[in-house]
């Protein structure tokens, strides 16, 4: 049902000034409180309207259910399609009543795409200009901003898988400047060394450019990859000049590569032939080969390094550059057909590496570990085991293999295809991957929260479990002792709120990723999550039903899944409306009340017979004649209302955009809470929040706060407090789902 009609108005000359005088008449009471002597040691606390809305802000810590204040720019009157200046450093923004009256979801999305496409197309060009920092700051910063302007967009849209298409070319974009700017130093350095004639340091230049070389390559062909995927989908042409940009870049690394190439290093071939393709650890590969140069020089007499798949072996070349290799698969995928591999030259030698492959067979080998030594035997949080242990086939120790240490949670899990997953054992453990020297271990583990207290094992196993070298596991207990903590609590007082920070510390040492409880005269109020070094900062709404003076907040945490204690602070904060004082008992007092309560009175009585004017519009009670709304073409859409209020912002009227917005979340709750008639904005807060299916509570609390402020505060609105609304208002109408759908 609809309890909330508007229909358009000519623009009224000025605001509203009912606002100015309702304040300068309360004003002009608490001077005749003043005058008279009323004013009693202590004060009177005089709340006229709400509370700010910075109390509506969680801080950084605050948990998930608090809401986090963002700095959200709404888009400003640029119309779509509009080429942005070279010097256009913050995202451009675009009037969205530009694209019609329902808001047109769809084509803002579009700007906000063209716009991240024109973003990395200025970050390729100032990359390939040598302007590395600007390329940086252009994808890494400006870019975040607009991605985090259009999730939402993304979701009204179906575009949610953009939007982390988006990140993952913010990444490899980064990694592409990154790398071009360490091939671009080097290459300064190696012209430096040639021209002072040091031929030794321009050859071991020479060496690291073409790592570097090689690593703009394939960052930037997988970086094309994205673009030509993304382009494709938001048809934005940016992409396109973007790759060409990067293309030309890549072009000109690999051309002048070539250059030091030929004059660095002479070419080689290599060839390898194998006497038995079925390998295993037990039975390793054999093989000979030959490395000549592409003239069909050998290679001579020379100590060389191959790379025989993610293993390093030595081999020495004879008079005719001829050699035997033996090789044992341990960490290579056990379902491999073939093998690299590569001739690595020196730094310094003369001669540029060269590749082969060869055909395999590999069969898996069983591999036993030694039971873990486990030094101390018991620990608590944040104390450091030392395990050590070894992994042997057939007594040999097994070179060139990761093993994974745990505590708590079992055995180390591993993901498809015998992927490993780094840092989980199960619920409750801990993980890391060690690499086995000469086939042993012998690492620090520090005991996490995360592991309970009692009898918890440790385990060693293989990282992997598709490999040419595979073990079951091998297991120890250890002796987790629980540890005492402590809670540092301090409040700050609000109106339907209160503000808790505090730290959560066990040992003295910050206990991150907690959660906290917190609690007013014993009621639960919230609850905030404690950052890495443990502290927490947050705001907790006031329980219903909790009186007004004095009252008890008491933060506290469990320490359940943990192995630490539980431990709990209180303090004491003041919350507004039970406290009286002597000066209510005056009748001086109560006959100024009385009189601002009448005038209040008569205010609201016309307000409400008469509707709310806004800006263009007039919001009509629900008791209002509504043949009148429909003559006038009632029924106006949220969308309609937010792309006015957008309007109304990029137009420099922030009060307006404010009011508009408000009417928009007002028509989407009224109708979601079936919500009944008549309410005051107040009144409406209190009813949505009371709603079971209510997860709206801060966002309506931050819109209605800012509307009555610009509706009878005398104070101007700053246009960021209108953005905000705007960002809370859009998710208030988005989750009630009306009017945003196309």
């Amino acid at each position: 049902m609809s309890l909330v009609h508007v229909r358009e108005r000519s623009p009224p000359e000025g605001r509203p000034l009912v606002g100015v005088r309702l304040c300068l008449l309360v004003a002009g009471c608490v001077g005749l409180l003043v005058i008279g002597g009323f004013v009693v040691s202590g004060g009177l606390g005089l709340a006229v309207g709400t509370g700010s809305a910075t109390d509506v802000a969680a801080q950084p810590n605050a948990s998930a259910s608090d809401e986090i204040e963002t700095d959200d720019a709404e888009p400003t009157s640029v119309e779509p399609g509009a080429d942005a200046t070279e010097d256009d450093e913050t995202p451009r923004h675009v009037d969205p009543d530009a694209y019609g009256e329902a808001g047109d979801a769809e084509g803002l999305a579009d700007w906000y795409e063209r716009q991240l496409a024109d973003r990395f197309g200025e970050g390729s060009a100032r990359m390939s200009e040598g302007d590395y920092e600007r390329a940086r700051e252009l994808v890494d910063d400006e870019v975040a901003e607009l991605v985090a302007e259009y999730v939402d967009l993304a979701e009204v849209t179906d575009r949610d898988d953009r939007v982390e298409e988006y990140a993952t070319i913010q990444e490899g974009q980064l990694e592409l400047a990154e790398a071009v700017e360490a091939y671009e130093e080097r290459y300064e350095m190696y012209e430096r060394a040639e021209a002072a004639g040091d031929h030794q340091r321009a050859r071991q230049l020479a060496r690291i450019l073409e790592e570097l070389a090689a690593d703009v390559e394939e960052t930037s062909a997988e970086l094309l990859e994205r673009y030509d995927e993304t382009g494709a989908e938001s048809e934005a042409a940016e992409f396109a000049e973007s790759g060409e940009t990067i293309v030309a870049v890549t072009e000109d690394i690999q051309r002048r590569q070539a250059e030091i190439r030929g004059e660095q290093f002479t070419p080689t071939q290599l060839s390898v032939s194998v006497w038995d393709e079925s390998i295993s650890y037990v039975e390793p590969l054999e093989a000979t080969g030959l490395l000549v140069t592409e003239a069909g020089e050998p290679v001579a007499n020379e100590e060389i390094q191959l790379a025989v798949g993610n293993q390093t072996v030595s081999a020495t070349t004879d008079a005719d550059g001829r050699f035997i290799v033996e090789y044992r698969p341990v960490d290579v995928p056990v379902d491999a057909e073939e093998l690299d591999v590569a001739y690595e030259p020196a730094p310094l030698a003369g001669y540029s590496g060269s590749n082969a492959t060869v055909p395999v067979s590999i069969e898996q080998v069983e591999a036993s570990i030694d039971e873990p030594e486990v030094v101390p035997e018991s620990a608590g949080f944040g104390d450091e085991l030392r395990v050590e242990s070894s992994i042997v086939v057939d007594g040999e120790p097994v070179e060139g293999v990761s093993l994974r240490v745990a505590i708590g949670g079992g055995a180390a899990s591993a993901g498809a295809g015998g992927a490993a997953i780094d840092g989980a054992t199960g619920e409750g453990g801990t993980a890391e991957t060690v690499e086995a020297d000469g086939g042993a271990i012998a690492t620090n583990v520090t005991v996490p929260a995360a592991v309970e207290d009692g009898d918890r094992p440790v385990t060693v196993s293989m990282a992997r479990d598709d490999r040419a070298v595979t073990a079951s596991e091998s297991r120890t207990t250890v002796t987790v002792t629980e540890t005492e903590t402590a809670l540092s609590l301090s409040v700050e007082d609000g109106d339907d709120r209160v503000g808790v920070s505090g730290r959560l510390t066990a040992d003295e040492a910050g206990v991150g990723n907690r959660t906290v409880d917190v609690a007013i005269d014993g009621v639960t109020a919230g609850a905030v999550e404690t950052d890495a070094d443990g502290a927490f900062n947050g705001t907790v709404v006031v329980p219903p039903g909790i009186d007004g003076g004095n009252v008890t907040v008491e933060a506290s945490f469990d320490g359940g899944g943990t192995n630490l204690a539980g431990s709990s602070e209180t303090a004491t904060s003041f919350v507004p409306g039970a406290e009286t004082g002597s000066m209510l008992a005056s009748p001086v007092v109560w006959v100024v009340v009385g009189g601002v309560a009448v005038v209040i009175g008569a205010w609201w009585y016309r307000r409400r017979r008469r509707g709310h004017e806004v800006d263009g519009y007039e919001w009509v009670r629900p008791d209002v004649d509504r043949s009148a709304v429909a003559e006038a073409g009632g029924g106006v859409e949220p969308a309609t209302l937010l792309s006015a209020a957008a309007g109304a912002l990029a137009d420099d009227r922030p009060a307006t955009a404010i009011e508009r917005a408000y009417a928009a979340a007002r028509l989407a709750l009224e109708t979601r809470h079936e919500a009944p008639a008549g309410l005051t904005p107040w009144e409406f807060y209190a009813y949505c929040r009371e709603r079971p299916d209510a997860d709206d509570d801060e966002a309506l609390r931050t819109v209605t706060d800012a509307y009555e402020r610009a509706s009878f505060d005398p104070a101007p609105v700053d246009d960021r407090t209108a953005k905000r609304v705007l960002t809370r208002t859009r998710r208030l109408c988005r989750d009630s789902r009306i009017g945003l759908e196309n």
